[in-house]
């Protein structure tokens, strides 16, 4: 069965960030929601129906999440992996979701950011959409319509969840630090090894200078 670590905040707040960060500190492989989606072949009615969601700020159909996750399950299968631990971001997004998610994987702990203001996580949006040009970080009424999303469909999620360790971690501060947070969160639950020491400070060096490992998203 696959372990899951959710990492969970509002749009902007810095989960993709750092979701890779912990994953070159723990060895865990990164999947996210929005990297199956955009994964999907762009001409295919899937890929569309995300776009059309996405341009407005909405959340992407359940049955298409779900369907995306479930080929990701599909694949580790089909490559005989049945032990793993993995950090997944953006899923689930939905109470419609959670059924879905506790078939897929076990949920250990939920890394919930926060502390950010919406001014700060729309700029941080506007940001990404002019250097990763994504779909779904579009005009300002967007953007704010994905974090009324957020707090309306996927942050009581975070109470609604059984059997996973619930971690709050101030987003607030350098990569690093927010790092050093999560990571600090993970060791005090278990799920990390205590290597001596606080972490507060940063779990890693540069953003840049770190290799990513990453999970193949197709089956």
């Amino acid at each position: 069965m696959i372990q899951a670590v959710l990492l969970m905040g509002a749009p902007g707040v810095g989960k993709t960030t750092q979701a890779r960060l912990l994953s070159a500190y723990s060895g865990w492989p990164h999947v996210s929601t929005g990297d199956l989606l955009r994964a999907l072949p762009a001409d295919s009615q899937e890929a569309s129906r995300f776009r059309e969601r996405a341009v407005v700020g909405g959340l992407a159909d359940d049955d298409l999440v779900v369907g995306v996750w479930e080929r990701w399950a599909r694949g580790l299968a089909s490559r005989g992996v049945a032990d793993l631990t993995a950090i997944l971001d953006g899923f689930p997004r939905t109470h419609a979701q959670l059924q879905p998610l506790y078939r897929l994987t076990r949920p250990a702990a939920i890394v919930y950011l926060t502390g950010l203001g919406d001014d700060e996580l729309v700029t941080r949006m506007s940001r990404r959409s002019r250097i990763e040009s994504r779909v779904d970080d579009g005009e300002r009424a967007a953007l704010e319509e994905r974090i009324e999303q957020f707090r309306e469909f996927t942050a009581p999620l975070s109470f609604q969840l059984t059997g996973a360790a619930l971690i709050a971690v101030n987003a607030v501060g350098s990569e690093r630090e927010v790092c050093g947070r999560v990571a600090n969160g993970l060791r005090n639950v278990g799920l990390l090894p205590d290597r001596g020491g606080s972490l507060v400070g940063g779990c890693l060096g540069d953003f840049e200078d770190v290799a990513m490992p990453r999970l193949l998203t197709t089956g």
